[in-house]
């Protein structure tokens, strides 16, 4: 079909073709109003023994168990209401949860 005859018959349907891209425009705004986007992000931190309690000849990645405390403490120290307060400055519709990861024994949080 040449162009000429595809304007022309837009031409003669304007009346449709209005009401078509007001309907279209419509429901796209509505459909962006009723279902605002939302974010998830997701990580995890492996926390290691201080070097001075490694030997050289050690691998740290071995020596993981006796960080469970401190795993339970960085979690509580990242919900308190300070942390909290810092997040909802920057968002005020931001949601967080911290805790360790239960998959694992080692200490990830």
């Amino acid at each position: 079909m040449p162009v000429g005859v595809f304007l022309g018959a837009l031409r003669r349907r304007w009346l449709l073709l209005l009401v078509g891209c007001l309907a279209t425009a419509g429901l796209s705004v509505g459909a962006y109003l009723w279902s605002k986007p939302t974010y998830e992000i997701t990580g995890t931190v492996l926390l290691l023994p201080p070097a001075s309690s490694v030997s050289s000849t050690s691998n740290p990645f071995v020596q993981l168990d006796g960080l469970r405390q401190t795993v339970e403490l960085l979690g509580v120290a990242l919900t308190d209401q300070a942390t909290q307060e810092q997040m909802r400055s920057i968002s005020p519709d931001v949601d967080f949860t911290v805790q360790a990861d239960g998959r694992t024994s080692s200490p990830c949080s």
